[in-house]
């Protein structure tokens, strides 16, 4: 008589199936724990954003208004929102804002108009006492204020001022900084002029609105292509603030364009500015279009995917 089998091992085939479970679970726990950083992430940066707003309240206080983002030509290139954002909240040097800039990049050598110091010159007492804030806590390990020349390697193809040798952590003789804000997505290794190494993103845009304005988006014999910087000044709020931002490639992943860029470049059949202006109506007004905050400002980041105008933007409304 055979004596029973009492073998209480796996057989191969039942060992694959558990192999098998197991994987699918480490999968799915993989899955899971990438979403919960990217939530972590989203969280991170919209109280970053919040806290610009508060800064940028009490430098209304301060001021009576908002910093400008209208973009200011200078020297064939030039200072986005983005770069005023920062200048507002936090000054050119990180050390507050100088009440008599004007929020023109000038040269370092134009003087005041009684001759007195240079703007944003740290060595000169009068300068050091002449400045407000920062309205924004950069100690804060996800908030990074860096220079185009950090991001971008071709910024300049965005027209962008920059007079900073992100190499040499230098300023081009003669002239000033001009940072931005850079959101919390870890996109790109930057030195800073400390020695030390921080993850950058992608730089926090800013549009001051003009509450003033008749017009929104372009009237019925107007097209999105044809809408030139004069024609968007008129609006409530002038997508020609941060263009440049809108030229530069993604950081994170350079084959997917900004939907905010000029022309159809995601071939989704409209312009970036119409993509834009879309995505700044709000969807509370039904009887006719009417933009997001249209008395005070907007902020945007590009969010995880890196780039704007998708559905991952984080900023500071809701739409």
């Amino acid at each position: 008589m055979k004596a029973p089998d009492n073998n209480k091992g796996f057989t191969i085939i039942e060992l694959l199936v558990v192999i098998s479970i197991i994987a699918m679970l480490m999968s799915v726990i993989g899955v899971a724990a990438g979403r919960v950083r990217i939530v972590s992430k989203n969280m991170q940066q919209a109280a970053n954003i919040h806290s610009m707003g508060v800064g940028l309240e009490l430098f209304e206080k301060e001021f009576g208004f908002y910093p400008d983002s209208t973009r200011m030509p200078l020297g064939g290139s030039y200072v986005y929102g983005a770069q005023q954002l920062a200048e507002g909240l936090v000054g050119r040097d990180l050390a507050g804002v100088d009440e008599d800039s004007g929020f023109y990049v000038a040269s370092r050598e134009q003087k005041r108009i009684d001759n007195e110091p240079t703007y944003y010159d740290a060595e000169e007492e009068k300068s050091r006492n002449n400045r407000v804030g920062p309205y924004l806590n950069i100690d804060r390990e996800s908030i990074n204020v860096v220079e185009p020349s950090q991001l971008y390697d071709d910024y300049s193809d965005g027209g962008i001022y920059c007079q900073y040798d992100a190499d040499s952590h230098s300023i081009s003789n003669g002239y000033q900084r001009a940072p931005v804000i850079s959101d919390n997505y870890s996109m790109k290794r930057v030195e800073l002029e400390s020695g030390s190494v921080v993850q950058a993103g992608t730089p926090v845009l800013y549009f001051r609105s003009n509450p003033s304005a008749k017009y929104f988006r372009p009237g019925e014999n107007t097209s999105w292509t044809s809408m030139d910087e004069e024609a968007s000044s008129y609006s409530v709020y002038n997508y020609y603030d941060n263009i440049g931002f809108f030229e530069m490639e993604n950081l994170k992943n350079p084959d997917e364009p900004h939907r905010f860029a000029e022309g159809d470049e995601d071939g989704n059949g409209k312009d970036g500015k119409q993509e834009f202006y879309e995505f700044i109506t709000s969807r509370k007004v039904g009887s006719y279009d009417m933009p997001v905050r249209k008395d005070s400002y907007i902020i945007i980041s590009a969010g995880y995917d890196g780039a704007f105008g998708t559905d991952d933007d984080i900023t500071n409304f809701d739409n």
